[in-house]
């Protein structure tokens, strides 16, 4: 900003005015000059240039009120952005903080994505584990009802025993009296063959009863079993709806599976041995008489039908192990 002029009332600044008035006059002084005159010119000249100068200085004045003023409002102004800069940048390190929180938010909600992923393959794993469960439960009902049938045949069987034990009873009380070397069963040809035919059903019963204990027995293991699975279905579906199971957890669950598919395979092979050894004990006795020959057909006709189902299920085991 330019410094306002000083004001140009000196006596240099007059003198200067009165000989430039001077000199501006054409015709040079006369001779006969008047001071009198002279002295009301050079009056007249140095109030003149007094007014000039208080004028000009009351215009500097005024021009230096009006640039104080503009200066005042210029530093005002200036406060006022000064103030609307702080505002601006304390707005700014909140919205940078707010941007950081919301940079840490989309982070995390990424990595909780990613866990979510995780836990529905692993329910997804679950289902399908559940699904198989349920498969497996079916099965064992499926191989408890075939053995209760074979249970109720076997049973038939023991009834027609006694039976024929009676009828044989009946067929030695009703022949005559004789020497011993003449009532031996090897003897007597057609009690002979008789005595012989209920041996031989009686050694093959008291094998079948054998198997039937041993087949009791795996019963008992396999209705074990299936409330371990019931268990374990039920274990999973509590957990499905609750905790998504570790990596060891599953592991575990894994390796049970693979124990109880083991032995769901050595039990079909087991039974499967049972029945086609009472298929072939009970296949000599198809040219028996009656009432044996209306026994032996049906129990051959279930034995076959289990063996290949059990045979079956053992391979469809193997494949999904």
């Amino acid at each position: 900003m330019a410094s306002p002029e000083p004001p140009s009332n000196q006596p240099d600044d007059l003198l200067e005015n009165i000989i430039t008035d001077l000199g501006e006059l054409d015709e040079p002084p006369a001779q006969d000059i008047d001071l009198n005159s002279l002295t009301a010119e050079l009056e007249s000249l140095t109030l003149t240039a007094e007014q000039r100068a208080i004028a000009q200085n009351q215009a500097l004045q005024e021009q230096i009120s009006q640039l104080t003023a503009e200066l005042h409002n210029v530093q005002q102004q200036r406060d006022q952005l000064s103030q609307d800069l702080a505002r601006l940048q304390e707005e700014n390190a909140t919205l940078s903080g707010l941007r950081q929180n919301l940079e840490q938010e989309l982070a995390q909600a990424l990595i909780q994505q990613d866990e979510l992923q995780q836990q529905l393959v692993t329910l997804q794993l679950q289902a399908s584990q559940i699904q198989e469960l349920q498969s497996q439960v079916a099965t064992l009902q499926s191989q408890v009802s075939q053995i209760q049938e074979l249970q109720d045949q076997l049973a038939s069987l023991q009834t027609e025993k006694t039976a024929l034990e009676q009828q044989l009873q009946a067929v030695l009380a009703a022949s005559p009296p004789a020497p011993l070397e003449d009532t031996a069963l090897l003897g007597n040809p057609p009690d002979a063959g008789l005595a012989q035919q209920l041996a031989e059903i009686t050694r093959q019963l008291t094998q079948v009863e054998r198997e039937r204990d041993r087949l009791q027995e795996e019963l008992a293991q396999a209705q074990n079993e299936l409330l371990g699975l019931q268990h374990d279905l039920e274990v999973l579906r509590n957990q499905s709806a609750t905790v998504v199971p570790t990596e060891l957890t599953l592991a575990a669950q894994e390796n049970r599976q693979l124990k109880r598919q083991q032995r769901r395979r050595d039990t079909v092979l087991w039974i499967s041995g049972i029945a086609a050894t009472v298929v072939s004990a009970l296949s000599v006795s198809l040219n028996l008489p009656q009432p044996i020959g209306r026994i032996i057909p049906p129990v051959a006709a279930l034995a076959v039908p289990v063996i290949t189902t059990l045979v079956g299920r053992g391979g469809s085991s193997e494949k999904t192990a």
